[in-house]
């Protein structure tokens, strides 16, 4: 039978989805913003570096699923 809404558990990581992705993105604001100071040296550039990649990694992964349960959520 054809999924037609969330399980119980389904709507529990959806919610939480929802909080990871706004920490996520207040993160990667907060880092851009450090970068884009020039306070920072060449050894903290790269450190927020990778860790934005890493961001943004998560986030694709995070926003893919929360497009797939809000699909189904009523």
């Amino acid at each position: 039978k054809p999924k037609t809404k969330l399980t119980y558990k389904e709507k529990v990581e959806l919610e939480n989805l929802e909080k990871e992705i706004a920490l996520l993105e207040s993160e990667k604001i907060e880092i851009e913003t450090s970068m884009m100071s020039g306070s920072l040296n060449y050894e903290q550039l790269e450190i927020n570096s990778k860790r934005i990649t890493s961001i943004m990694a998560d986030l694709d992964h995070k926003t893919e699923r929360w497009i797939y349960l809000e699909s189904y959520n009523e």
